[in-house]
Formats: structure tokens, sequence, C-alpha cells
């Protein structure tokens, strides 16, 4: 690992040591920031296992792959498909298998189901999912809540930043899924949202936890255009 590499890393590792029990990566654009987790699992892992957010009917495609080495049809499949929209996810996804791989540790999709099955039935007002609970930030804090309650350690969860951040969702007007965990693990839960900006030339941490953000990451955001 480069120096100037060490970072993310030893700032995640620092967390950890300090009682963090759940780091949460919120993305702004999924499957975009793979440097960051490249620079996170270049070193020794950190982590009893890694929560994504994924549809959980993913599940056994997410397995075969940490068994297999490699995506089945069915993940084939979603990553064309996500290519065809401009979202290149099979880098990022790659990433985060083959460490889990390597590292024997269990990746657990947490998004409700976009098939209906027997514990997913209601169907979503807010997009393509079928919900076990009220919305999907309710389904996938029971799975991390469940999770963590029967595997203790440190875990890692990677999903989107407004599932992931404070407050409450822009769509479906709920609770975050960061908001739930923020309420029962207090300062063992850190979460941190991951800005892909141009005009950005080196990866940079910022605490945006507060009402009010940080000064420099404002005016890099407004030379962006990022509103």
């Amino acid at each position: 690992m480069r120096d100037d590499d060490l970072k993310i890393y030893l700032f995640v590792k620092d967390k950890l040591k300090s009682g963090v029990q759940i780091i949460a990566f919120g993305e702004t654009n999924h499957g975009s920031h793979d440097t960051v987790f490249r620079e996170l699992f270049d070193g020794e892992n950190l982590f009893k296992g890694i929560f994504l957010e994924l549809s959980n009917d993913y599940q056994s495609s997410i397995d075969f792959f940490l068994q297999n080495g490699n995506f089945d049809e069915k993940l084939e499949r979603t990553i064309a498909g996500a290519l065809k929209e401009g979202k290149n996810i099979r880098n990022n996804l790659e990433l985060i298998l083959f460490f889990a791989r390597r590292n024997k540790i269990p990746v657990i999709c947490i998004d409700s189901s976009k098939t209906q099955n027997n514990e997913y039935q209601t169907k979503s007002e807010h997009g393509y999912f079928f919900l076990k609970g009220k919305s999907r930030n309710e389904d996938m804090f029971n799975i991390v809540f469940e999770t963590i309650n029967k595997v203790t350690g440190k875990w890692l969860i990677i999903g989107g930043s407004q599932h992931i951040k404070y407050g409450i969702h822009f769509r479906s007007n709920d609770e975050t899924l960061g908001s739930r965990l923020n309420v029962i693990l207090k300062n063992k839960f850190f979460n941190i949202s991951l800005y892909n900006v141009s005009d950005f030339t080196a990866t940079e941490i910022f605490n945006v936890r507060d009402h009010q953000f940080d000064g420099y990451i404002l005016h890099k955001l407004e030379r962006s255009e990022f509103l």
C-alpha cells in the first residue's frame, strides 16, 4: 500500500479501534467509488462481514461468487443492464466480492426484494420493490439489526447515501437506515458520504454529519456546480 493511499484505510481502522461497530459508506453514484474501496481493501481485513445494498433476491448469486469467484448468469444480466444505462457496476462489485472471498467473510444483501415471495409481499409505492415491512429502510434495518445481534464484530455497510445518511428519505418520507442505526448504536455507528465530484483532485474525507456543511467542501461543490 502506497503512503498516499493510507488515509482511508487508517481512518476506518482508527474509527473501529475507537469502539465503532458499524461503518457505512454512502455512495452518491452507485458503483463509482472504486478508488475508495480499493484503498480500504488493500490492507488487512477489518470486518466480520459486509452488508450490501443489493436486493436480497440476489443473495444466492452473491454466495455463488464467494464460492466460485465469478458471477452467475443472473448477476451478469444485471451488470449488462446497468451498463446500458451508463452505470459500470462490475468493477465495484468485483472489488467488494474478491475482498470478501479472500478473507472468507459473508456479504449480505439487505435491500428489499425485486420479486414477490412469501416474505416480501407488499408492492412498494416508490419503485420496483416488494416490502417485508413498511419501507426499504425498515427492511434493510431489520436485516442489519438481526445479523449484528447474532454475529458480533465489526461490520461494513455499502449503499446509497440517501439511505446511509441521517434524516428522512426524500422519496419514502420515512427514517433512513442511518437514522435507525444511530438510534440503537449511537456512537458505535459511523456513516460517511462519498461525493463524486470531478473538481476533487484527491480522495478527501469530510464530516458532513452535522447540520451545516464544512466550508471547504461547500466551496468545492459550488465550483463544480454540484447542487
